[in-house]
């Protein structure tokens, strides 16, 4: 009020005070996260459009203390459990904590198998009540911001609905080493492992690549070295671009060394 001036009356001491923290309030008011770092939530969507790889659903998992996030692609909604398991069987083996488990009461997740696997590792599973939007998770409500992201990526890139898969991927590796509101301009990725993102392999989804062929792979002397393509992300288990090939229309990996991106280009499909 003695900043903004709001009311009159003030002693000019008061005013000259008000840009000074007032230690008593932020004592008061501190609070802590009851699981920090041991909560993860899981939510799955439908697209409705298959990937040119047979993909119409995406799993995401995400912490809730870091907002950091892992996104699958499904050909089918049986395929939510397994990879759930999958994930967090990962997750313990690396070390992690993991004391909440949250969803929805989709019959995806919420079967015996996994209630089985959460008991016996002391996982607590928790569910949100049916057609209860307010008790709706971070996750779930990532589920719109996902999609929206994925929308800008193909019109900025005139890519068509079938490459929504490799747009979502993307997306999901970009949004970790961004900036978020939510975490007082820290990164999801800086949260989740104590370290700075290093961002120097990310370019523009979609941009003109030209990759390097060897010479065993050439049918030619005559045949141009360097291929043109579009990127279309990175690959998952390996230092890699996926390229999409102009003269194929082929998806392949790539040494990232052999790769010239230029992110600026983008083609007209």
């Amino acid at each position: 009020m003695a900043r903004q001036q709001v009311a009159a009356g003030m002693c000019d001491e008061l005013r000259d005070d008000a840009t000074m923290p007032c230690w008593s309030c932020k004592s008061a008011k501190m609070t802590r996260m009851s699981y920090k770092k041991t909560k993860i939530m899981s939510d799955m969507c439908h697209v409705g459009k298959l990937t040119y790889d047979g993909y119409k659903h995406f799993q995401l998992v995400q912490d809730e203390a870091s907002r950091y996030l892992r996104g699958f692609l499904m050909k089918c909604k049986e395929d939510a459990s397994e990879i759930v398991w999958k994930h967090v069987k990962w997750l313990l083996a690396q070390g992690h904590k993991i004391g909440v488990f949250n969803s929805d009461q989709g019959h995806e997740l919420l079967n015996n198998k996994l209630c089985t696997y959460f008991h016996d590792h002391g996982i607590e599973y928790t569910w949100t009540n049916a057609y209860s939007p307010e008790e709706n998770g971070l996750v779930e409500k990532m589920n719109g911001v996902m999609m929206s992201r994925v929308w800008c990526i193909l019109t900025a890139s005139n890519m068509p609905w079938l490459l929504w898969g490799g747009a979502f991927l993307f997306a999901i590796e970009a949004g970790n080493v961004c900036a978020s509101s939510a975490l007082n301009g820290e990164t999801p990725y800086y949260r989740r492992f104590d370290e700075r993102p290093d961002i120097t392999m990310l370019r523009t989804w979609g941009c003109l690549v030209f990759v390097f062929t060897p010479k065993v792979l050439r049918t030619s002397k005559l045949e141009n070295p360097g291929k043109a393509g579009l990127f279309m992300g990175y690959a998952q288990h390996s230092e890699s671009y996926r390229v999409l090939s102009m003269a194929t229309g082929n998806i392949q990996k790539n040494f990232m060394k052999s790769g010239r991106l230029i992110a600026t280009t983008l083609i007209v499909c």
